[in-house]
């Protein structure tokens, strides 16, 4: 047993720091699985609050692909195939973090693509890491902001999409408190990572609700890319609110990297508007 865990803290950078007993103490809550090549782990749509980590093997993430032209990174860790976007999670590396932290439903879907070994763990096991380990906490998060920002902004190489997630920092709301005021300057982007927010303005005195956004969207966008860059309504946190937020020094830096990134971020947000005003 000495010589198993032994061999997957070596193996496993999250869990590098962890002592013997710790992560005894962790997998005895987790699951270890073995998966046969092609075998689907979850599927996109899943609800599902678990992190996996891969001890031996390779696996494939897909997601719909958005209507835009990828460009691959020197690493190869983005490709266009067909119509899905392809993320490769190779040995000792870990995925699942996106619904674990937003509560949220898969974002993709997930197979083996070799015969691999994976330990599951739960969210209850994952929470009691993160309080007895502030180095597992920062990889998780560091991982969060890195999926999200790949996520958001698929076209950028992976380098700006490190930039834009080392300049990232997480703040949290109480319910009911503002996170976005309305006049306010556009200070930069907000990916919800849990909770719920929603978005009113001041109409004839009293706040009116235009919209409710969940964990996994993105607020701010349009205000940072309006002529005045301010804030055109307020944005209040329904539930305990955590937000990824990338500042607007930041995210111009990497605009002027990458010119068409402001243009696909403004059809994102009209697909959304669409997509939220119904038929």
């Amino acid at each position: 047993m000495s010589e198993a865990i032994e061999r997957i803290r070596y193996t496993v950078p999250l869990f590098s720091s962890l002592s013997p007993i710790q992560l005894r103490e962790f997998l005895f809550d987790s699951t270890v699985k073995k998966v046969a090549s092609g075998e689907t782990v979850y599927e996109r749509n899943d609800y599902e609050n678990t992190l996996l980590t891969i001890v031996e093997g390779r696996c494939r993430a897909s997601t719909p692909r958005e209507d835009i032209k990828l460009d691959e990174d020197e690493e190869g860790k983005t490709r266009l195939l067909q119509d899905r976007n392809i993320f490769l999670y190779e040995k000792g590396e870990f995925f699942g973090e996106m619904g674990l932290i937003s509560g949220r439903r898969r974002g993709e879907t997930v197979e083996a693509i070799e015969p691999s070994i994976l330990i599951e763990s739960p969210r209850l096991a994952i929470s009691r890491l993160l309080n007895s380990s502030a180095e597992v906490r920062e990889t998780i998060d560091q991982a969060f902001a890195n999926h999200a920002v790949e996520k958001l902004m698929p076209s950028v190489r992976m380098e700006d999409r490190q930039f834009l997630a080392d300049a990232a920092e997480t703040r949290s709301y109480a319910p009911g408190k503002l996170v976005i005021t309305q006049g306010g300057d556009a200070d930069g982007l907000y990916l919800i990572r849990r909770g719920s927010v929603s978005i009113t303005t001041q109409r004839d005195g009293r706040e009116v609700v235009l919209e409710y956004v969940q964990a996994g969207n993105m607020i701010g966008d349009r205000s940072l890319l309006s002529e005045d860059q301010k804030h055109s309504a307020n944005v209040r946190a329904k539930t305990l609110v955590e937000t990824l937020f990338m500042p607007a020094e930041a995210v111009f830096q990497v605009f002027e990297r990458n010119p068409n990134l402001a243009l696909q971020l403004r059809e994102q947000m009209d697909e959304r508007a669409a997509s939220s005003a119904g038929p």
